[in-house]
């Protein structure tokens, strides 16, 4: 899929996520060469951006039969990662600062915000697969812990989650 396709894909996807969360007025997201992390949420600008060879990354891996369903499977579990973070976890620069807060004389203010988006990060997993049930979570999840994507106690976390297979017990969960 050719840089052009991708973007194509991306406006499409754009639009699908945005009517799970009833069209919140967010500018259209970028498709950029480099960022950390693969997707980002900026409270500041309330910019969405997806790094393109984070998306072909997934490319034969399982994910699809095609490198275009590939594709758009990682650019809607992308997108819809992102806009979770704006519409819920943390859902506002007030709750980034509550979190930070609740952590001073804990530990120092860089372990704080660690250990934040490690928290909001599982809150967001967590929400994609049991609430969301989005198809393309779980085998993202999977193929990013083979990685070593995840640091620390994220990694203990997520690699938790994914042994406990929670798409597959997601009624339970969602009943108890």
């Amino acid at each position: 899929m050719t840089n052009k396709n991708l973007k194509q894909t991306m406006k499409k996807e754009w639009q699908n996520v945005r009517k799970k969360f009833y069209y919140p007025q967010l500018p259209q997201p970028q498709l950029v060469e480099k960022i950390k992390g693969g997707g980002s949420f900026n409270f500041e600008n309330l910019e969405t951006t997806v790094e393109e060879p984070y998306v072909k990354s997934f490319r034969g891996k399982g994910i699809a039969a095609t490198d275009e369903e590939s594709d758009t499977i990682v650019l809607n579990e992308c997108l819809t990662h992102e806009l979770t973070h704006y519409m819920k976890h943390p859902g506002s620069v007030f709750n980034i600062l509550r979190l930070q807060k609740a952590g001073q004389g804990i530990a120092d203010a860089e372990t704080i915000s660690r250990l934040r988006r490690d928290y909001t990060e599982a809150q967001t997993n967590l929400d994609l697969i049991v609430a969301q049930n989005h198809p393309g979570t779980i085998s993202i999840a999977r193929e990013l812990n083979q990685r070593g994507a995840y640091p620390g106690s994220l990694s203990k976390f997520q690699g938790r989650i994914l042994e406990l297979n929670l798409l597959d017990k997601r009624e339970n969960l969602l009943v108890n």
